[in-house]
């Protein structure tokens, strides 16, 4: 379809051309594709006009005397701009000059861009023409003849090579127009809402606008509807932006290690609760049984935490006499032994040993699977010494070379094949004081000491040698 223009003149002062056109005499849908020549030619009344992309071609002097045009938005699908296009616009306050325009025609802006008469305080401002494309158009014979230079402003991309390509291309306006690289056009008003922040520019060539969700929120859109993070906002008029966020939801789920047990009261019954929520939970045995802990170790019956993440919690019960589980921790000079419970619904152990209480110094990590057998043993980076580890058995880890009379501390954590946390143990092992040491190994009958290139050795009656430290050798 084309537009040939409005059915009387001096009737429309805002247009926008659309992308369809619908037609009562015929079915379907439209589109359109072209505005013919001289469609508005001389309309007084026309001030803004936006067309659709799907429009690709726009006759010669289509808007040729309309001297009160102020907005002009051209479509991106736009190859040329024709002869006498905008000839005598004199009021244009903007255009932009889409990215496909590969030529400007004869005198299309000829008489545009006037200087206005007093009292005119709109026209006054200003004038900007926006090219959108990275390669200057070529321009026909007196495309800008009579404009008031000091009214208009040409504006390319923010980039320095780009301008200079403008300047170079079209330099016989490059001495009397205006050239200047910014990003857009028009005022930018951000609007700063709850639970996030939006960059201010400092300049136009500073987009695009990138939100901030604070944390526990996510970026939803725009206010215009745009979903876009971050955003290159096209400002070609006056924008108000701001941008909503909202909080993050995640799962929450509770058990009880068996429910023959002990159960867990909670007001909090929902299968998802937004971060910051605070939760409580209250475990709660039956008559002969007992409450031992939640997975994260805690051993209050009433356990509260705030949602930060996906949260799992399970209460674990055992019968009144029940033997509790623990890790079984035995120590000498230089070495610590670990012996690992086995819980029946643990895929995998970790295993981590610190230097110190507040677990900010770690020494190792090891991981086992659930038949206890050790799978793997990462060392932190820099450890003040490098012990040897070693696995005697299932569910048992030993560290050898280790700082004498020095206290050690470990977690021990259980995920099921979800990555669940099932159960926690924590604890501390501390080794032996040096001198201590050997004086147990040379009470032990037919304990020997020898001296060997000065290095003190001890030999137990099973033939077993150990250094002055307990390490054996």
């Amino acid at each position: 379809a084309t537009v040939t223009g409005p059915d009387e003149k001096y009737e429309l002062d805002e247009v926008t051309v659309p992308q369809f056109v619908v037609f009562d005499e015929y079915p379907g849908q439209y589109v359109v594709t072209s505005i013919a020549e001289h469609a508005f030619y001389d309309n007084h009344d026309l001030t803004s006009i936006e067309i659709a992309d799907g429009v690709q071609s726009i006759g010669a002097g289509a808007f040729k005397g309309c001297i009160n045009l102020r907005y002009v938005i051209l479509p991106a699908m736009l190859t040329e701009i024709a002869d006498e296009t905008f000839y005598k616009c004199a009021r244009i306050y903007y255009i932009n000059i889409p990215s496909n325009v590969q030529s400007i025609g004869r005198m299309a802006f000829a008489g545009a861009f006037q200087k206005a008469s007093a009292g005119d305080i709109e026209a006054l401002s200003q004038s900007y023409i926006y090219l959108e494309g990275n390669t200057p158009p070529t321009l026909g014979q007196s495309v800008f003849q009579g404009v008031y230079q000091e009214r208009m402003h040409i504006y390319t991309p923010c980039d320095a090579d780009v301008l200079a390509s403008y300047k170079e291309a079209w330099s016989s306006l490059a001495d009397r127009i205006s050239f200047e690289a910014i990003s857009k056009q028009g005022r930018l008003v951000i609007v700063q809402l709850d639970h996030g922040t939006v960059n201010v520019p400092e300049s136009k060539c500073d987009l695009p606008l990138v939100a901030t969700p604070d944390e526990g929120y996510k970026f939803v859109r725009w206010n215009n509807g745009v979903t876009d993070n971050p955003y290159d906002i096209n400002v070609w008029k006056d924008t108000v932006i701001a941008a909503f966020f909202e909080p993050i939801m995640y799962k929450w789920e509770y058990e009880s290690s068996d429910l023959s047990k002990g159960t867990i009261s909670t007001d909090f019954t929902l299968p998802e609760y937004q971060y910051g929520t605070e939760i409580t939970v209250t475990a709660e045995p039956k008559a002969g049984c007992k409450f031992v802990k939640w997975n994260n170790g805690s051993t209050d019956k009433t356990l509260t935490f705030t949602i930060t993440e996906d949260t799992y919690v399970r209460a674990i019960f055992a019968e009144e006499n029940a033997e509790v589980k623990t890790v079984e921790v035995s120590s000498s000079v230089a070495k610590i032994l670990l012996k690992l419970p086995f819980i029946e619904v643990v895929n995998v152990y970790t295993l981590r040993i610190y230097y110190d209480f507040w677990r900010t110094h770690l020494l190792c990590t090891v991981h086992f699977d659930k038949d206890g057998k050790q799978l793997t043993i990462e060392y932190a980076s820099a450890p003040r010494r490098m012990p040897a580890a070693y696995e005697q058995e299932a569910f048992t880890f030993e560290l050898t070379g280790l700082d004498p009379d020095t206290e050690y501390f470990y977690v021990l954590e259980g995920h099921d094949e979800q990555g669940r946390l099932m159960d926690t143990y924590e604890g501390s092992a501390k080794t032996l004081d040096q001198t201590t040491g050997i004086d147990e190994l040379t009470e032990r009958p037919a304990a020997q000491k020898t001296l060997l290139n000065g290095r003190l050795i001890i030999t137990l009656p099973d033939g077993k040698q150990f250094d002055a430290t307990g390490v054996q050798m």
